[in-house]
C-alpha cells in the first residue's frame, strides 16, 4: 500500500523556483569566441583560393565545417527558466538552472532551484545532492530558513527514492534546526515505518 508514500507532504523549498526571478540576463553556455575564428579561418581560405584555385580550398573548406563543433543552443535565461519551471516545463527549466549553477556555484536560490526541478523530475538521488550541498552552503552563511528547507527537501529526496534511513538522518537534522515542524514530523514517522517494514521483509 502506498498510501503513506503519497501523502508525504510536498517539499516546500519547491517554491524557491517560482518565486521572483533573480534577473532577466541571458546565460551563455559557449564564449563568443568561435565565431571569430571561423572569420578568419575563412577570409585565409579566400586568400588561398585566389593563388591556388579550387581543386586545393575545396577539400579545405569540407574539413573547417566538418572540424566546427555545432553551435550549441543558448540555454534560457534565468528569467525564462523560473518562468518554465511553473508552467511545467521543467526540462526547459533544468537546462537554464544548471547552466546557471555553472556560471555561478555559490548562487544558494539557483541552487535551490536546480535541485527542486530534478526533484520534479523524479531524479531523486541528483536532488539529494544539489540539497545537500545547498543546505551546507545555508549553513555556512549561518541562513537558517534555508537551511531547514534544504534539509527538508534532501530528506524528502532521498525517502522518494527509498532511501530511509538517510531520510531519517535528514528529517532529524532539519528538526534540529526548525524544531517540532509539523511536515517534518508527520514526514519523519512515515520514514520510520517505512525503514521498519523494510527491516521487517528482510527477517528470515
Amino acid at each position: 500500500d502506498d498510501s503513506d508514500l503519497r501523502a508525504i507532504v510536498p517539499a516546500p523549498a519547491s517554491r524557491q523556483a517560482t518565486e521572483g526571478a533573480p534577473g532577466i540576463e541571458t546565460v551563455g553556455v559557449y564564449n563568443e569566441i568561435g565565431p571569430l575564428i571561423v572569420m578568419v579561418l575563412l577570409f585565409a581560405l579566400l586568400l588561398l583560393y585566389a593563388r591556388a584555385g579550387s581543386r586545393i580550398i575545396f577539400p579545405l573548406m569540407i574539413v573547417l565545417v566538418a572540424a566546427q563543433p555545432l553551435q550549441a543552443a543558448e540555454a534560457p535565461s534565468l528569467y525564462d527558466s523560473y518562468r518554465a519551471y511553473q508552467q511545467g516545463d521543467y526540462d526547459r527549466a533544468l537546462s537554464g538552472f544548471e547552466a546557471g549553477h555553472r556560471q555561478n556555484p555559490g548562487d544558494l536560490s539557483v541552487l535551490q532551484a536546480l535541485a527542486s526541478t530534478l526533484y520534479r523530475l523524479e531524479r531523486y538521488a541528483e536532488a539529494s545532492q544539489f540539497y545537500a550541498r545547498a543546505a551546507e552552503l545555508a549553513k555556512s552563511r549561518l541562513a537558517g530558513r534555508e537551511s531547514f528547507e534544504n534539509l527538508y527537501n534532501g530528506a524528502n529526496a532521498d525517502f522518494m527514492d527509498g532511501r530511509f534511513a538517510s531520510a531519517i538522518r535528514k528529517y532529524e537534522e532539519s528538526l534540529s534546526v526548525k524544531e517540532n515542524d509539523p511536515a517534518a514530523l508527520h514526514n519523519l514517522e512515515l520514514a520510520r515505518r517505512r525503514l521498519a517494514q523494510e527491516e521487517a521483509s528482510r527477517e528470515p
